[in-house]
C-alpha cells in the first residue's frame, strides 16, 4: 500500500481538501502502478515549515511504497503532486519537497505439499490454515505473503508401499536454518498425522533457501497486498 503523507503551512479551514486527495490518489495509482483502492494520503495544514528562510507557503510530503518507485518514477510523483498542490493551495511548485521511501517487498514462501492421500471430503481449509500460521510464525513472514500448495491423490511409494504418505517443497527467501527446518518439519508433520493420517516417519520435507533474484511473481503486488494464495489438487 503505497502512503503518501503531505504537510503544509498552509491552513486548511475553509478548504475543500476532498479533490486534493483524490486527485494526488489517482495520480498515484497511475504513476506507480496501483489500484486506488490501496492508495493512504494523508493531508496536514497549518504546520509549521519555513522554506528559504521564510514561511511563505510550502509543503513537505513523504511517499513510502513496496517497490513501483524509480527516478523516472520520482521526477513524475513530484511535478504531478507539485501542480495539485500548486492548483488547490497556491503553494508554488519550487517550494514543494517529496522524499521518497521505497521498502522492499516482504518475499512469498511457498511450501508444496503432495500426498497419496484422496482429499475428497477432507476439511482442506484447515490444514491449509494451520499450515500457513504454522510458516508464518517459525519463517518470520507476514501470513498475507504465505503460499501453500495441497494435491492429494498424487501416486507415491515410501519404503517399497504405497501407505499413506506425503512429500512437501518448502521455497524460501531467507529464514530458514537447521532449527527453524526442524521446528518446521515437526509441525507440518504433525498436522499430516492429524489431519490425513499420514504417519511422522513417512513424511519428507524438502528446503530451499533460495536468492531473490530464482523467484518471479509476475502478478504479485509490492504494495503488500496480496491475499493469502491456497490451492487444494484433488
Amino acid at each position: 500500500m503505497p502512503c503518501l503523507n503531505i504537510s503544509t503551512n498552509v491552513s486548511l479551514d475553509g478548504v475543500d481538501t476532498d479533490p486534493i486527495s483524490s486527485e494526488a490518489t489517482r495520480a498515484i495509482a497511475q504513476i506507480i502502478g496501483r489500484p486506488e483502492n490501496l492508495v493512504m494520503v494523508l493531508l496536514r495544514g497549518s504546520a509549521t515549515i519555513t522554506f528559504g528562510g521564510n514561511k511563505e507557503p510550502a509543503a513537505f510530503a513523504e511517499i513510502v511504497s513496496m517497490g513501483g518507485i524509480n527516478s523516472e518514477v520520482k521526477k513524475k510523483l513530484i511535478e504531478t503532486l507539485g501542480i495539485i498542490l500548486q492548483n488547490r493551495l497556491r503553494i508554488p511548485r519550487e517550494r514543494f519537497f517529496l522524499k521518497v521511501k521505497a521498502r522492499e517487498r516482504e518475499k512469498m514462501p511457498c511450501l508444496n505439499l503432495s500426498t497419496n492421500v484422496n482429499l475428497e471430503g477432507v476439511d482442506t481449509s484447515t490444514i491449509l490454515s494451520e499450515a500457513n500460521s504454522t510458516l508464518a510464525e517459525l519463517i518470520g513472514k507476514p501470513k498475507a505473503y504465505v503460499m501453500i500448495v495441497l494435491k492429494g491423490s498424487v501416486p507415491i511409494a515410501f519404503g517399497g508401499t504405497e501407505q499413506p504418505a506425503a512429500y512437501g517443497e518448502l521455497v524460501s527467501i531467507g529464514g530458514l536454518n537447521p532449527t527453524v527446518n526442524k521446528k518446521l518439519s515437526a509441525a507440518i508433520a504433525d498436522i499430516l498425522e492429524t489431519k490425513l493420517s499420514v504417519s511422522k516417519d513417512r513424511f519428507f520435507l524438502k528446503f530451499y533457501d533460495t536468492k531473490a533474484s530464482h523467484l518471479s511473481f509476475p502478478n504479485f503486488p509490492r504494495d503488500g497486498g496480496l491475499l493469502i494464495a491456497l490451492f487444494v489438487f484433488v
